[in-house]
C-alpha cells in the first residue's frame, strides 16, 4: 500500500474531500486491482474497521464483483454483522468525485457522488472511536510497475472535523519506501497525491 496517515486528537465526526481520478490513455492493463480512498479508522478498539468511499480500477476483474475499468463504491471494511458495501457505480477516467464519511453516536455514513450518481451506505456506529485518518492506494495482483497508473490520484479540499465540530489540520506522514517508487505526496494538509509508480 501507499498511504498518508494522521493520528487524530480525538473522536472524529467528519472527513470529506474531492477525488481527481487519473486521466490516462491508454489505461494500465494486466490483472491488477487498485483501490483508492480516504477513510477513518477506529484504532485501538477490538472491532477495528475503516469507513471509506472507494474508487476502484480493475483491468480484468474476472470473478471480482466490480466492473472492468473505473468504478466507485461506499465501503465499511469489514466488521462482522454489518453491511460492507454500497452500490457499485461505473465512472470514467478523469472523473471528479465528492467523497464523505461521517460518524456520530448512532450511525456511520459513507457517501460518494459523481455526475449526480451516488453510492452511499449507513451502518450502526457501535460506539466506535474514529481516531485515525488515511489517504490510501491499496493494490492486489500487481506484477509489474506498468500496472499502476503513471499519473496521480489526487484527494483535495479535504476537511476533517472532530465529533464536537472543531476543524482539524492533520499532520500527515507517508510511507514512501514502496516498490515501483510509489509515494504519497503531501501537497498541504488538505491535498494529497497518491502515486503508484514513477517508473515503468
Amino acid at each position: 500500500m501507499v498511504y498518508a496517515s494522521a493520528t487524530m486528537p480525538g473522536t472524529m465526526g467528519k472527513f470529506s474531500g474531492k477525488y481527481a481520478v487519473p486521466d490516462q490513455s491508454p489505461a494500465p492493463t494486466g490483472g491488477e486491482l487498485l483501490y483508492y480512498f480516504l477513510g477513518l479508522q477506529n484504532d485501538g478498539q477490538t472491532d477495528l474497521t475503516i469507513i471509506q468511499p472507494v474508487v476502484t480500477y480493475c483491468a480484468n476483474c474476472g470473478d471480482h464483483q466490480v466492473p472492468n475499468g473505473w468504478s466507485m463504491m461506499a465501503t465499511n471494511c469489514c466488521p462482522a454483522g454489518q453491511t460492507w458495501y454500497g452500490p457499485v457505480v461505473s465512472i470514467t477516467q478523469g472523473a471528479s468525485i465528492d467523497a464523505l464519511v461521517t460518524s456520530n453516536v448512532s450511525d456511520a455514513f459513507i457517501s460518494m457522488t459523481y455526475n449526480s450518481k451516488t453510492s452511499s451506505l449507513t451502518v450502526k456506529d457501535n460506539n466506535r472511536v474514529f481516531n485515525w485518518a488515511a489517504v490510501t492506494l491499496e493494490e492486489y495482483n500487481v506484477e509489474q510497475c506498468s500496472e499502476y497508473t503513471s499519473s496521480p490520484f489526487e484527494v483535495s479540499n479535504m476537511v476533517l472535523t472532530t465529533a464536537a465540530g472543531a476543524n482539524v489540520s492533520p499532520k500527515w506522514s507517508s510511507n514512501n519506501d514502496v516498490v515501483c517508487h510509489g509515494s504519497a505526496q503531501i501537497v498541504s494538509p488538505s491535498d494529497v497525491k497518491i502515486i503508484g509508480t514513477s517508473s515503468s
